[in-house]
């Protein structure tokens, strides 16, 4: 009979030192983030799970690229390399700049057939210096058996196969490297459900297994500058599944999303200082301690937001209090 230690020698040959099987008591095991680009969704959401598969669903024109890419920001700044499988062809240098986007560690890939996409994501996530891989948008990939129209080969589940068996390799990879997967979607309407919600997730059961947040979004008012320019539109939020943060499912929130950097982070701290209350609001005054340790009264929310612009020190004080 083998000991532990004969056991545990076996299994780790041939692997990295960080990969290697042990007991836990000289480990610290903590799950890493990566932002969504919003400060108020990843207070709701602990944002997107490292080491795993994550979802933005909603229909289009409501930001989901633009959010993957503030996502894929994050990831850039803490110097790892962003992976964008640009299945709708959309992104340009306009999204880029707008977005804050660093190219030198950003790939962008643009074709349309599953199995290629599978094969390269599948390589992408065994990279050391790989943080994020996009996959916008999930419906948009094709099988080869599906663009060839071999009707001898198709059947209606046959790309949402090829998603299951292939993403659980690739989540297996992206787990030991802390590599944050996010897919974008939309939905679907099953016509087999009469009564109740009829929406579904095209391309398989696999993403509601493997799901680590699942963040619904709906687009609502737009939002206009005092000239009358479209500068952004407001988003309605749910968060469907997070294991990064409790959460509603039945919940509504709403945020701004802004064309120029995606979201307002001043506006947003302000709204998570007041939620937790470390600024107190009472009637229209808003009351919270300063960098120098005085308490300050200001009335309106609004106030509030612009005394944070007008005194960085104080702003950066109150986040702060949120660690």
């Amino acid at each position: 009979m083998a000991t532990l230690n004969e056991v545990l020698k076996k299994l780790n040959k041939g692997k990295r030192e960080e990969d290697n099987y042990s007991l836990l008591k000289d480990k610290d095991v903590i799950r890493t983030r990566t932002s969504t680009g919003s400060p108020y969704l990843d207070y709701l959401s602990g944002g997107f799970m490292n080491g795993g598969y994550n979802c933005l669903v909603a229909k289009g024109g409501s930001g989901k690229s633009s959010i993957s890419l503030l996502a894929c920001r994050d990831v850039i700044s803490k110097g790892k390399v962003a992976v964008y499988f640009d299945g709708e062809g959309t992104l340009d240098d306009s999204y880029f700049k707008r977005m804050g986007i660093n190219k030198d560690n950003f790939v962008h890939i643009r074709h349309r057939n599953l199995e290629r996409m599978l094969d390269e994501a599948e390589a992408f996530a065994q990279a050391d210096e790989v943080g994020i891989i996009v996959f916008d948008s999930i419906p948009i990939f094709k099988s080869t058996v599906v663009q060839e129209k071999s009707a001898s080969d198709y059947t209606i589940g046959i790309e949402a196969q090829r998603w299951g068996a292939r993403m659980t390799l690739i989540e297996g990879y992206a787990v030991s490297r802390d590599i944050c997967l996010l897919g974008l979607q939309h939905y679907k309407k099953d016509p087999g459900v009469m009564m109740g919600d009829n929406r579904t997730l095209s391309r398989g059961e696999w993403q509601g297994t493997m799901m680590n947040t699942f963040i619904d979004l709906t687009k609502k008012k737009i939002i206009l500058d005092d000239n009358k320019n479209i500068i952004g539109h407001t988003l309605d939020v749910r968060i469907k599944k997070s294991k990064g943060s409790a959460y509603d499912p039945t919940e509504v929130f709403s945020v701004n999303f802004y064309n120029e950097g995606g979201f307002n982070h001043i506006d947003e701290f302000a709204r998570i200082f007041i939620e937790t209350e470390i600024a107190k609001q009472g009637g229209a005054w808003v009351k919270f301690p300063n960098a120098d340790a005085e308490e300050i009264s200001i009335q309106g929310v609004d106030k509030f937001i612009e005394h944070l612009k007008e005194n960085p020190k104080d702003f950066e004080f109150l986040k702060q209090q949120l660690a």
